[in-house]
Protein backbone atom coordinates (compact mmCIF):
# COMPACT_ATOMS: atom_id res chain seq x y z
CA UNK A 1 0.00 0.00 0.00
CA UNK A 2 1.83 3.15 -1.00
CA UNK A 3 -1.05 6.67 0.64
CA UNK A 4 0.08 9.80 -0.07
CA UNK A 5 -0.68 12.75 2.15
CA UNK A 6 -0.73 15.96 1.07
CA UNK A 7 -0.65 17.85 4.65
CA UNK A 8 1.00 16.83 7.61
CA UNK A 9 -1.89 16.45 10.21
CA UNK A 10 -4.84 14.21 11.03
CA UNK A 11 -8.08 14.62 9.65
CA UNK A 12 -7.51 14.38 5.88
CA UNK A 13 -10.32 11.80 5.05
CA UNK A 14 -12.98 12.52 7.12
CA UNK A 15 -12.26 16.39 8.43
CA UNK A 16 -13.30 17.99 5.35
CA UNK A 17 -16.88 16.95 5.60
CA UNK A 18 -16.72 18.65 8.70
CA UNK A 19 -14.96 21.74 9.13
CA UNK A 20 -14.15 24.06 6.00
CA UNK A 21 -10.12 24.92 5.32
CA UNK A 22 -10.41 28.68 6.50
CA UNK A 23 -11.49 27.87 9.71
CA UNK A 24 -9.60 24.62 10.54
CA UNK A 25 -6.53 26.50 9.77
CA UNK A 26 -7.09 28.67 12.78
CA UNK A 27 -8.07 26.07 15.75
CA UNK A 28 -5.24 23.48 14.17
CA UNK A 29 -2.00 22.69 16.66
CA UNK A 30 0.01 25.24 14.43
CA UNK A 31 -2.65 27.83 15.07
CA UNK A 32 -2.61 26.91 18.53
CA UNK A 33 1.07 26.99 18.96
CA UNK A 34 1.46 30.31 17.39
CA UNK A 35 -1.27 31.70 19.80
CA UNK A 36 0.55 30.67 22.88
CA UNK A 37 3.98 32.13 21.08
CA UNK A 38 1.75 35.45 20.56
CA UNK A 39 1.07 35.54 24.31
CA UNK A 40 4.58 35.06 25.45
CA UNK A 41 5.21 37.96 23.35
CA UNK A 42 2.82 40.29 24.22
CA UNK A 43 3.81 39.55 28.43
CA UNK A 44 7.05 39.83 28.04
CA UNK A 45 6.45 43.20 25.96
CA UNK A 46 3.67 44.17 28.10
CA UNK A 47 6.26 43.87 31.14
CA UNK A 48 9.10 45.51 29.58
CA UNK A 49 6.48 48.81 29.01
CA UNK A 50 5.48 48.34 32.69
CA UNK A 51 8.91 48.34 34.09
CA UNK A 52 8.81 44.40 35.39
CA UNK A 53 11.34 42.82 32.76
CA UNK A 54 14.26 43.95 31.04
CA UNK A 55 13.57 45.83 28.01
CA UNK A 56 16.79 43.73 26.41
CA UNK A 57 15.33 40.75 27.17
CA UNK A 58 12.15 41.37 26.11
CA UNK A 59 13.22 42.29 23.05
CA UNK A 60 14.95 38.67 22.74
CA UNK A 61 11.86 37.45 23.40
CA UNK A 62 9.70 38.21 21.25
CA UNK A 63 12.28 37.48 18.24
CA UNK A 64 11.98 33.88 19.59
CA UNK A 65 8.61 34.09 19.52
CA UNK A 66 8.11 35.36 15.89
CA UNK A 67 10.88 33.45 14.54
CA UNK A 68 12.40 30.64 16.79
CA UNK A 69 11.85 26.89 16.02
CA UNK A 70 9.38 24.70 17.58
CA UNK A 71 8.50 21.26 17.08
CA UNK A 72 5.05 20.27 18.04
CA UNK A 73 4.79 16.76 18.31
CA UNK A 74 7.69 16.85 20.85
CA UNK A 75 5.92 19.90 22.57
CA UNK A 76 2.77 17.46 22.58
CA UNK A 77 4.62 14.51 23.82
CA UNK A 78 7.01 16.48 26.87
CA UNK A 79 3.57 18.20 27.88
CA UNK A 80 2.28 14.84 29.02
CA UNK A 81 4.79 15.46 32.07
CA UNK A 82 3.18 18.65 32.93
CA UNK A 83 -0.44 18.25 32.38
CA UNK A 84 0.03 20.99 29.43
CA UNK A 85 1.88 22.16 26.54
CA UNK A 86 3.00 25.44 28.44
CA UNK A 87 5.19 23.96 30.30
CA UNK A 88 7.39 22.47 27.64
CA UNK A 89 6.88 25.50 25.48
CA UNK A 90 8.64 28.48 27.85
CA UNK A 91 11.30 25.56 27.96
CA UNK A 92 12.18 25.82 24.51
CA UNK A 93 11.80 29.37 23.97
CA UNK A 94 14.47 29.50 26.80
CA UNK A 95 16.53 27.10 25.18
CA UNK A 96 16.75 29.68 21.89
CA UNK A 97 18.02 32.77 23.96
CA UNK A 98 21.03 34.27 25.42
CA UNK A 99 21.61 33.22 28.90
CA UNK A 100 20.46 36.56 30.58
CA UNK A 101 17.27 36.80 29.23
CA UNK A 102 15.91 33.26 29.87
CA UNK A 103 15.03 34.04 33.78
CA UNK A 104 12.07 36.89 31.82
CA UNK A 105 10.17 33.95 30.03
CA UNK A 106 6.68 33.62 31.16
CA UNK A 107 7.94 35.86 34.10
CA UNK A 108 4.85 36.41 36.17
CA UNK A 109 2.61 34.55 34.38
CA UNK A 110 1.33 30.48 34.62
CA UNK A 111 0.19 28.11 31.98
CA UNK A 112 -3.35 28.89 31.97
CA UNK A 113 -2.86 32.51 31.55
CA UNK A 114 -1.08 31.25 28.43
CA UNK A 115 -3.38 28.88 26.91
CA UNK A 116 -6.83 30.41 28.13
CA UNK A 117 -5.77 33.35 25.94
CA UNK A 118 -4.32 31.40 23.49
CA UNK A 119 -7.54 29.46 22.64
CA UNK A 120 -9.85 32.34 22.78
CA UNK A 121 -7.49 34.44 20.19
CA UNK A 122 -7.53 31.18 17.96
CA UNK A 123 -11.82 31.20 18.69
CA UNK A 124 -11.26 35.23 17.79
CA UNK A 125 -9.36 34.52 14.74
CA UNK A 126 -11.04 31.52 13.67
CA UNK A 127 -14.83 33.58 13.52
CA UNK A 128 -13.05 36.22 11.70
CA UNK A 129 -12.13 33.29 9.11
CA UNK A 130 -15.50 32.12 9.09
CA UNK A 131 -17.41 35.17 8.29
CA UNK A 132 -20.63 33.74 8.88
CA UNK A 133 -22.67 36.99 7.79
CA UNK A 134 -22.13 35.92 4.37
CA UNK A 135 -25.05 33.27 5.09
CA UNK A 136 -27.50 36.45 6.72
CA UNK A 137 -26.63 38.38 3.72
CA UNK A 138 -27.56 35.47 1.06
CA UNK A 139 -31.21 34.61 3.30
CA UNK A 140 -31.74 38.51 3.00
CA UNK A 141 -31.66 38.38 -0.68
CA UNK A 142 -34.15 35.59 -0.94
CA UNK A 143 -36.44 36.99 1.71
CA UNK A 144 -36.30 40.32 -1.01
CA UNK A 145 -36.59 38.02 -4.09
CA UNK A 146 -38.83 36.03 -2.78
CA UNK A 147 -41.37 38.19 -0.92
CA UNK A 148 -44.71 37.56 -2.43
CA UNK A 149 -43.82 33.96 -3.80
CA UNK A 150 -46.92 31.73 -2.66
CA UNK A 151 -45.84 28.16 -0.56
CA UNK A 152 -47.68 26.19 2.11
CA UNK A 153 -46.80 26.69 5.25
CA UNK A 154 -46.42 22.91 7.71
CA UNK A 155 -47.29 22.94 10.92
CA UNK A 156 -46.28 19.34 12.75
CA UNK A 157 -45.21 17.72 9.10
CA UNK A 158 -48.65 18.43 7.26
CA UNK A 159 -50.00 21.99 4.95
CA UNK A 160 -51.33 24.65 6.97
CA UNK A 161 -52.48 27.33 4.87
CA UNK A 162 -50.66 29.52 2.83
CA UNK A 163 -47.99 31.67 3.32
CA UNK A 164 -44.59 33.47 1.25
CA UNK A 165 -41.24 32.21 0.87
CA UNK A 166 -39.93 34.74 1.89
CA UNK A 167 -41.24 35.21 4.93
CA UNK A 168 -40.25 31.24 5.78
CA UNK A 169 -36.42 32.76 4.52
CA UNK A 170 -37.64 35.67 7.39
CA UNK A 171 -37.69 33.23 9.89
CA UNK A 172 -34.25 31.81 8.71
CA UNK A 173 -33.11 35.27 8.41
CA UNK A 174 -34.02 36.75 11.89
CA UNK A 175 -32.56 33.31 13.35
CA UNK A 176 -28.92 34.02 11.86
CA UNK A 177 -29.10 37.67 12.92
CA UNK A 178 -29.95 37.25 16.39
CA UNK A 179 -27.09 34.31 16.77
CA UNK A 180 -24.67 36.36 14.96
CA UNK A 181 -25.40 39.60 16.64
CA UNK A 182 -25.12 37.70 20.72
CA UNK A 183 -21.92 35.53 18.99
CA UNK A 184 -20.59 39.01 17.70
CA UNK A 185 -21.28 40.81 21.02
CA UNK A 186 -19.61 37.69 22.89
CA UNK A 187 -16.37 37.77 20.06
CA UNK A 188 -15.93 41.84 20.80
CA UNK A 189 -15.22 40.98 24.68
CA UNK A 190 -13.18 38.01 24.45
CA UNK A 191 -10.83 38.64 27.87
CA UNK A 192 -7.34 38.01 27.98
CA UNK A 193 -6.20 36.05 31.23
CA UNK A 194 -3.59 37.10 33.59
CA UNK A 195 -3.68 36.10 36.97
CA UNK A 196 -0.14 34.30 37.90
CA UNK A 197 0.17 31.48 39.65
CA UNK A 198 -2.58 32.12 42.04
CA UNK A 199 -4.52 35.30 40.56
CA UNK A 200 -3.06 37.80 42.98
CA UNK A 201 -0.14 38.48 40.23
CA UNK A 202 1.75 38.90 42.98
CA UNK A 203 5.38 38.82 40.89
CA UNK A 204 4.42 42.45 39.25
CA UNK A 205 3.51 43.81 42.71
CA UNK A 206 2.11 46.84 42.01
CA UNK A 207 2.51 46.62 38.03
CA UNK A 208 0.26 44.40 37.50
CA UNK A 209 -2.77 46.06 36.49
CA UNK A 210 -0.71 48.23 33.56
CA UNK A 211 0.90 44.73 32.87
CA UNK A 212 -2.71 43.00 32.26
CA UNK A 213 -3.47 46.54 30.07
CA UNK A 214 -0.88 45.95 27.91
CA UNK A 215 -0.92 41.80 27.60
CA UNK A 216 -4.25 42.31 26.14
CA UNK A 217 -3.88 45.22 24.14
CA UNK A 218 -1.26 43.60 22.23
CA UNK A 219 -3.55 40.98 21.62
CA UNK A 220 -6.57 42.51 20.74
CA UNK A 221 -8.58 41.60 23.66
CA UNK A 222 -10.02 42.71 26.71
CA UNK A 223 -8.20 43.88 29.54
CA UNK A 224 -9.68 41.39 32.77
CA UNK A 225 -9.69 40.66 36.52
CA UNK A 226 -7.95 36.80 36.95
CA UNK A 227 -11.04 34.37 35.35
CA UNK A 228 -9.16 31.21 36.37
CA UNK A 229 -11.93 29.68 38.21
CA UNK A 230 -14.88 31.89 36.77
CA UNK A 231 -15.29 30.23 33.40
CA UNK A 232 -18.57 32.62 32.08
CA UNK A 233 -16.49 33.89 29.73
CA UNK A 234 -16.02 30.53 28.22
CA UNK A 235 -19.97 29.44 28.95
CA UNK A 236 -21.29 32.75 27.90
CA UNK A 237 -18.82 31.52 24.01
CA UNK A 238 -19.85 27.68 24.37
CA UNK A 239 -23.68 29.34 23.93
CA UNK A 240 -23.15 31.93 21.87
CA UNK A 241 -21.06 29.21 19.28
CA UNK A 242 -24.69 26.77 19.79
CA UNK A 243 -26.31 29.36 18.89
CA UNK A 244 -24.91 30.25 15.62
CA UNK A 245 -24.76 25.98 14.96
CA UNK A 246 -28.84 25.74 15.84
CA UNK A 247 -29.69 28.71 13.65
CA UNK A 248 -27.94 27.38 10.70
CA UNK A 249 -29.69 23.90 11.58
CA UNK A 250 -32.65 25.40 10.98
CA UNK A 251 -32.15 26.20 7.88
CA UNK A 252 -30.58 23.07 7.20
CA UNK A 253 -33.09 21.02 8.11
CA UNK A 254 -36.12 23.34 6.06
CA UNK A 255 -34.14 22.95 3.01
CA UNK A 256 -33.60 19.17 3.62
CA UNK A 257 -37.65 19.02 3.96
CA UNK A 258 -38.26 21.25 0.63
CA UNK A 259 -35.82 19.57 -1.18
CA UNK A 260 -37.88 16.34 -0.84
CA UNK A 261 -38.77 14.48 -3.91
CA UNK A 262 -42.35 14.45 -2.97
CA UNK A 263 -42.31 18.16 -2.29
CA UNK A 264 -39.40 19.57 -4.99
CA UNK A 265 -39.99 23.13 -3.79
CA UNK A 266 -36.44 24.20 -3.96
CA UNK A 267 -32.79 22.15 -4.90
CA UNK A 268 -29.36 23.14 -3.64
CA UNK A 269 -26.92 24.37 -6.25
CA UNK A 270 -24.40 22.05 -5.37
CA UNK A 271 -26.67 18.28 -5.35
CA UNK A 272 -24.40 15.47 -4.75
CA UNK A 273 -24.97 12.18 -6.47
CA UNK A 274 -25.10 8.28 -5.11
CA UNK A 275 -22.62 5.97 -5.38
CA UNK A 276 -25.42 3.37 -6.04
CA UNK A 277 -28.04 5.22 -7.58
CA UNK A 278 -27.53 7.33 -10.82
CA UNK A 279 -30.74 9.48 -10.80
CA UNK A 280 -30.37 10.76 -7.04
CA UNK A 281 -29.15 14.41 -6.39
CA UNK A 282 -28.82 14.63 -2.54
CA UNK A 283 -28.83 17.44 -0.72
CA UNK A 284 -25.19 17.44 0.70
CA UNK A 285 -24.68 21.06 1.38
CA UNK A 286 -27.94 20.62 3.73
CA UNK A 287 -27.06 17.13 5.17
CA UNK A 288 -23.55 18.17 6.34
CA UNK A 289 -24.94 20.99 8.13
CA UNK A 290 -27.15 18.78 10.05
CA UNK A 291 -24.70 16.40 11.01
CA UNK A 292 -22.69 19.61 12.91
CA UNK A 293 -26.01 20.50 14.80
CA UNK A 294 -26.30 16.75 16.00
CA UNK A 295 -22.38 17.08 17.54
CA UNK A 296 -22.78 20.50 19.08
CA UNK A 297 -24.62 20.02 21.76
CA UNK A 298 -22.46 17.36 23.62
CA UNK A 299 -19.77 19.77 23.32
CA UNK A 300 -22.58 22.03 24.62
CA UNK A 301 -22.46 19.48 27.27
CA UNK A 302 -19.22 19.16 28.10
CA UNK A 303 -17.99 22.51 28.11
CA UNK A 304 -20.69 23.45 30.37
CA UNK A 305 -20.32 20.06 32.83
CA UNK A 306 -16.53 21.85 32.95
CA UNK A 307 -17.60 25.18 34.14
CA UNK A 308 -17.26 24.48 37.46
CA UNK A 309 -13.50 25.39 39.06
CA UNK A 310 -12.34 24.41 42.48
CA UNK A 311 -10.86 27.15 44.29
CA UNK A 312 -7.78 29.01 42.48
CA UNK A 313 -7.06 26.82 39.87
CA UNK A 314 -8.73 23.73 38.66
CA UNK A 315 -8.13 19.96 38.94
CA UNK A 316 -9.42 18.56 35.58
CA UNK A 317 -11.84 21.04 34.97
CA UNK A 318 -10.06 23.15 32.62
CA UNK A 319 -8.03 20.84 30.69
CA UNK A 320 -11.60 19.07 29.62
CA UNK A 321 -12.16 22.22 28.30
CA UNK A 322 -9.48 22.83 25.65
CA UNK A 323 -10.03 20.11 22.82
CA UNK A 324 -14.43 20.99 23.28
CA UNK A 325 -14.25 24.58 22.58
CA UNK A 326 -11.98 24.02 20.23
CA UNK A 327 -14.00 22.03 18.08
CA UNK A 328 -17.06 23.58 18.70
CA UNK A 329 -15.47 26.49 17.40
CA UNK A 330 -14.33 24.63 13.85
CA UNK A 331 -18.31 23.07 13.51
CA UNK A 332 -19.94 26.70 14.14
CA UNK A 333 -17.68 28.41 12.23
CA UNK A 334 -18.10 25.54 9.29
CA UNK A 335 -22.08 25.41 9.67
CA UNK A 336 -21.67 29.14 8.96
CA UNK A 337 -19.72 28.96 5.70
CA UNK A 338 -21.56 26.28 4.75
CA UNK A 339 -24.84 27.66 5.56
CA UNK A 340 -23.90 30.86 3.22
CA UNK A 341 -22.84 28.83 0.15
CA UNK A 342 -26.09 27.05 0.84
CA UNK A 343 -28.47 29.87 0.66
CA UNK A 344 -26.33 31.53 -1.77
CA UNK A 345 -27.16 29.03 -4.49
CA UNK A 346 -30.02 27.57 -3.54
CA UNK A 347 -32.72 27.51 -6.30
CA UNK A 348 -36.26 28.00 -5.51
CA UNK A 349 -39.19 26.24 -7.60
CA UNK A 350 -42.24 29.04 -7.45
CA UNK A 351 -43.88 26.67 -9.73
CA UNK A 352 -43.63 23.47 -7.58
CA UNK A 353 -44.26 25.57 -4.58
CA UNK A 354 -48.17 26.69 -5.50
CA UNK A 355 -48.97 23.21 -7.58
CA UNK A 356 -48.29 21.43 -3.61
CA UNK A 357 -50.26 24.58 -2.55
CA UNK A 358 -53.26 23.60 -4.77
CA UNK A 359 -52.78 19.97 -3.60
CA UNK A 360 -55.31 20.00 -1.57
CA UNK A 361 -58.22 21.10 -3.44
CA UNK A 362 -58.89 24.18 -1.64
CA UNK A 363 -58.78 22.70 1.82
CA UNK A 364 -55.25 24.42 2.98
CA UNK A 365 -57.76 27.97 3.23
CA UNK A 366 -60.25 26.77 5.54
CA UNK A 367 -59.00 29.12 8.05
CA UNK A 368 -60.12 31.69 5.17
CA UNK A 369 -63.51 30.35 4.74
CA UNK A 370 -64.55 30.08 8.79
CA UNK A 371 -63.20 33.56 9.22
CA UNK A 372 -65.94 34.91 6.96
CA UNK A 373 -68.64 32.98 7.69
CA UNK A 374 -67.70 33.70 11.52
CA UNK A 375 -69.69 36.88 11.77
CA UNK A 376 -72.83 35.08 10.68
CA UNK A 377 -72.60 31.73 12.08
CA UNK A 378 -70.05 32.09 15.06
CA UNK A 379 -66.48 30.90 15.28
CA UNK A 380 -67.80 27.34 16.55
CA UNK A 381 -70.80 27.30 14.09
CA UNK A 382 -68.54 28.41 11.32
CA UNK A 383 -65.54 26.12 12.26
CA UNK A 384 -67.98 23.20 12.61
CA UNK A 385 -69.77 24.05 8.85
CA UNK A 386 -65.91 24.01 7.28
CA UNK A 387 -64.75 21.36 9.07
CA UNK A 388 -67.95 19.33 8.26
CA UNK A 389 -68.18 20.27 4.53
CA UNK A 390 -64.08 19.81 4.08
CA UNK A 391 -64.73 16.10 5.36
CA UNK A 392 -66.79 15.44 2.54
CA UNK A 393 -64.20 17.12 0.19
CA UNK A 394 -61.67 14.46 1.49
CA UNK A 395 -63.84 11.11 1.61
CA UNK A 396 -65.27 12.14 -2.27
CA UNK A 397 -61.39 13.43 -3.57
CA UNK A 398 -63.25 16.61 -4.40
CA UNK A 399 -62.79 20.55 -4.30
CA UNK A 400 -63.04 22.31 -1.15
CA UNK A 401 -64.93 25.31 -3.32
CA UNK A 402 -67.73 22.78 -5.33
CA UNK A 403 -69.11 21.92 -1.97
CA UNK A 404 -68.76 25.50 -0.48
CA UNK A 405 -70.67 26.45 -3.50
CA UNK A 406 -73.06 24.18 -3.25
CA UNK A 407 -73.82 24.15 0.48
CA UNK A 408 -76.76 26.48 1.64
CA UNK A 409 -75.49 27.23 5.09
CA UNK A 410 -72.75 28.59 3.20
CA UNK A 411 -74.92 30.34 0.24
CA UNK A 412 -76.86 31.71 2.52
CA UNK A 413 -74.07 33.64 3.91
CA UNK A 414 -71.17 34.16 1.17
CA UNK A 415 -71.84 34.53 -2.56
CA UNK A 416 -69.88 32.53 -5.02
CA UNK A 417 -67.76 35.62 -5.53
CA UNK A 418 -67.18 35.42 -2.08
CA UNK A 419 -66.20 31.86 -1.61
CA UNK A 420 -63.36 32.32 -4.38
CA UNK A 421 -61.87 35.24 -2.80
CA UNK A 422 -61.86 33.46 0.35
CA UNK A 423 -60.31 30.56 -1.86
CA UNK A 424 -57.56 32.80 -2.96
CA UNK A 425 -54.23 32.13 -1.06
CA UNK A 426 -53.19 35.83 -1.70
CA UNK A 427 -55.92 36.90 0.02
CA UNK A 428 -55.41 35.27 3.55
CA UNK A 429 -51.55 36.10 3.73
CA UNK A 430 -52.36 38.44 7.06
CA UNK A 431 -49.24 40.97 7.88
CA UNK A 432 -46.60 39.07 6.49
CA UNK A 433 -45.36 41.67 4.15
CA UNK A 434 -45.38 43.60 7.32
CA UNK A 435 -43.32 41.16 9.39
CA UNK A 436 -40.42 40.56 6.26
CA UNK A 437 -40.10 44.28 6.27
CA UNK A 438 -39.64 44.35 9.69
CA UNK A 439 -37.23 41.24 9.07
CA UNK A 440 -35.04 42.79 6.50
CA UNK A 441 -34.64 46.30 8.67
CA UNK A 442 -33.72 44.27 11.46
CA UNK A 443 -30.85 42.62 9.51
CA UNK A 444 -30.20 46.08 7.68
CA UNK A 445 -29.23 47.72 11.49
CA UNK A 446 -27.47 44.53 12.00
CA UNK A 447 -25.19 44.24 9.31
CA UNK A 448 -24.67 47.65 9.35
CA UNK A 449 -23.48 47.61 12.68
CA UNK A 450 -20.97 44.40 11.96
Amino acid sequence: MNIRADAEHSGLLLGPLAGVDQVDAEVSDHALLRAMLDCEQALAEAGAAAGVVPADAAAAIAEVCRSGQFDLGRLGRDAQSAGNPVVPLVRVIGEQLPVEARPWVHHGSTSQDILDTALLLCVGRALDAADASVASAACAELVRSHRNTLVAARTLGQQAGPTTFGLKAAGWLTGLDEALTRLESVRSSLPAQLGGATGTLAVFGDAGPAVIEGFAARLGLKPASPWHTNRQPILELTAALGGLVAACGKVALDVTLLAQTEVGEVTEGESGGSSALPHKQNPVGSVLITAIVRRMPGLVATLYAAGVHEHERATGAWHAEWEPLRELTRLAGAAGVRTGRLLSELRVHPEKMRANLDLTQGLVLSESVAARLAPALGRAGAHQVVGRIGQVAVEKGTSLRDHLVADPDVRRVLSVEEIDEALDPANWLGSSGTLIDRALAAHDRAAGAR
